[in-house]
């Protein structure tokens, strides 16, 4: 498996939550991925990559037949955006710092 990315560990991995099912070769205990378990394998890979956790993962598993990828996708994509515009604002805030040689100071609020 290592030809399309995924190692061993993480081959075990999805096995041990329950996501891909190789038979064992008796003499040798040796796993043996059907077609069925590397495409599964590489969707979870994917899935994994853009920021799924194994609940989600799990449920789309569960739900396949009737689980409205594209609906999650998308929710996923507005999640991963403003992820980006989060770290965008805490990269501004750390050249402004940087910029201006310290740290700001307390905002303490006023008496009047």
């Amino acid at each position: 498996m290592k030809h399309i990315g995924i190692s061993r560990k993480t081959l075990e991995s999805y096995e041990m939550r329950g996501y891909i099912h190789p038979a064992r070769d008796k003499t040798s205990s040796y796993r043996n991925y059907t077609r069925q378990d590397i495409e599964t394998a590489w969707q979870i890979k994917q899935l994994v990559g853009i920021g799924y956790t194994h609940a989600e993962i799990r449920e789309m598993l569960q739900k396949a037949d009737t689980y409205d990828f594209t609906k999650y996708i998308s929710r996923k994509i507005t999640e991963l955006e403003s992820k980006r515009q989060e770290l965008e604002d805490i990269i501004n805030h750390a050249r402004e710092i940087e910029s201006s040689g310290k740290l700001p100071p307390v905002p303490w609020p006023e008496h009047r």
